[in-house]
């Protein structure tokens, strides 16, 4: 319990300090490293202990976002004519626009510092998986790579940010990679949806890791978990589909239980057969591997159209 209570003390800066993590680009012009222009609302500006601009809207020209505090890129809209005469709530956060790759960097933070576990390339809008959002989340593939001035840079972005907010443990960077330059766009101080993907791929349980952090005397690592039946997959993708109608799941309980933890499973988040979904909620997530990037997203797509095809059997999705 004393050791369980020092991990819950640390978590006592998260309500101001970690409130979506507003304020990172203030951390990154400090250390004069690249970083996209913000205009932060109202909403968010008393509970942040960094300075902001005062808060304007920039012109609706298509070189912003508009964000509200929801996840997933829910309510993430590219701030133009239509956006800006369209009735919104609350904005909470305005971000430049930055076109490119979308990636995200899982980071375990020490005592004495970071240490990159992995990168992902993030699926977004991805028209596959039908989310109901421009910009909504619907899933990972990795582990990838960059080059390794690229990388380093990253991981210099993210030691400044964890440094400043006193990040222990797992956390994530979502970045655009513009082919020269990561953009940060996003911090999530916790085990992120891609850390998943990056456990399969190296058999390592990332939470354990997580924990050795909080110890004053962390034991030693657990042995790397190796698949008997062909070793480690060299890359995992996930993609999360969404209902283009409403539709009723079929009886999908023969993949509830994969044959280990270990296991890249076909399907996870499984529905209730008969659940009713309408449309723009997700259905379910599919995975796949493969040895490169490209290889793993087609496989993900034959997978998705397959799935559709079991939901099409009592209506189509």
């Amino acid at each position: 319990m004393p050791k369980l209570n020092r991990v819950l003390q640390s978590c006592r800066f998260l309500p101001h300090q970690l409130n979506g993590f507003v304020g990172f680009w203030v951390v990154l012009r400090d250390h004069e490293l690249p970083f996209l222009e913000h205009r932060v609302g109202p909403a968010l500006i008393e509970p942040d202990p960094y300075p902001h601009p005062a808060f304007q809207l920039p012109a609706a020209d298509g070189s912003w976002v508009a964000k509200t505090s929801s996840g997933g890129g829910r309510e993430v809209m590219l701030w133009d004519q239509s956006a800006a005469a369209a009735p919104r709530q609350t904005a909470t956060l305005i971000q430049q626009y930055k076109p490119g790759e979308s990636m995200s960097a899982i980071f375990l933070g020490h005592r004495d510092g970071i240490e990159l576990l992995g990168l992902t390339r993030q699926l977004i809008g991805d028209p596959v998986a039908s989310p109901p959002w421009r910009f909504g989340y619907c899933g990972n593939i990795a582990p990838v790579s960059l080059p390794g001035s690229a990388e380093k840079l990253i991981e210099k972005m993210a030691a400044a940010i964890a440094a400043r907010a006193q990040l222990r443990g797992l956390f994530g960077v979502d970045f655009i990679w513009d082919g020269l330059t990561p953009w940060v766009v996003e911090v999530n101080p916790r085990y992120t949806a891609s850390c998943e993907l990056l456990e399969l791929a190296s058999g390592q349980p990332l939470l354990t890791e997580h924990w050795r952090c909080f110890l004053d005397e962390p034991p030693p690592a657990p042995p790397v978990f190796v698949n008997r039946r062909g070793g480690l997959p060299a890359m995992v993708g996930k993609l999360i589909l969404y209902a283009r109608r409403a539709v009723t799941a079929p009886d999908l309980s023969r993949f509830v239980q994969p044959r280990s933890p270990w296991t890249v499973p076909f399907l996870a988040d499984v529905p209730r057969g008969g659940t009713r979904f309408e449309p723009g909620q997700p259905l379910c997530t599919v995975f796949a591997t493969g040895r490169e990037a490209q290889a793993v997203r087609q496989k993900l797509y034959r997978r998705a159209a397959r799935v559709r095809r079991w939901f099409s059997d009592a209506e189509t999705v």
